[in-house]
């Protein structure tokens, strides 16, 4: 990709760099040449009290200009008109390994299924098929008692007992 250098109007207070494609830390060198490495993060300076007090980037950009900030050296990062906009801000991502980025599968080569379609199964078209046989079972009486036996009530509460609590 060619890389179109961009000429950017330095403001007295702040460093103003353009990110490269894709970019997402800072490049900015310090003193003994070592790379700061800070996330770059959209940075809304109408809401930052000290910007409002200095006032230079509303001034020259605007009051809703696109413009992150390092964290840690706090410089100043304008949009590379390369980049796609409207994108997620961590980037492009990668194709699925699932393959769900893939066009769907011809209509003509269908994957073989161990269930018979409903028209195959006597069930007119429209109508629901039947429910499976392990899905509606008759709930099964789990009580002690034999057939034709009451059942036994629990046993009474007493009433000296102390409540629980």
């Amino acid at each position: 990709m060619a890389q179109a250098t961009v000429a950017v109007k330095q403001l007295p207070h702040h460093k103003v760099k353009v990110k490269k494609p894709g970019q997402r830390s800072c490049n900015e060198k310090d003193d003994k040449g070592k790379i700061c490495g800070g996330h770059l993060k959209r940075w809304f300076y109408m809401a930052d009290v000290l910007e409002q007090a200095c006032g230079d980037v509303a001034q020259t950009y605007g009051t809703d200009a696109e413009i992150y900030r390092c964290e840690h050296c706090k410089t100043l990062y304008l949009p590379n008109p390369e980049d796609p906009h409207g994108l997620n801000v961590a980037g492009q991502g990668t194709i699925s390994t699932f393959g769900l980025t893939l066009p769907p599968k011809d209509a003509t080569k269908t994957a073989v299924t161990s269930e018979k379609p409903a028209a195959e199964k006597g069930v007119p078209p429209g109508s629901k098929p039947p429910a499976s046989p392990t899905a509606a079972k008759a709930p099964v009486e789990t009580s002690p008692a034999k057939a034709g036996e009451k059942p036994t009530p629990p046993p009474a509460a007493k009433e000296d007992a102390p409540p629980n609590g």
